[in-house]
């Protein structure tokens, strides 16, 4: 019973932690793309650079 309880809570904060993991990488892919769209593409990334001379 003691092991249900703590698969039970292991399993809730590991769902929790997912989600708040979701959350970080789609605000930070979110703040890279207004960055980028900001200051105009200057990321110092070279694919980034390359698809803007090409497009």
């Amino acid at each position: 019973r003691f092991l249900n309880y703590l698969y039970l809570y292991l399993s809730y904060f590991s769902g929790i932690f997912a989600l708040h993991g979701l959350c970080i990488i789609i605000l930070f892919c979110g703040y890279l793309y207004f960055r980028w769209r900001i200051f105009g593409g200057q990321l110092g990334l070279e694919t980034e650079t390359k698809s803007s001379v090409v497009g």
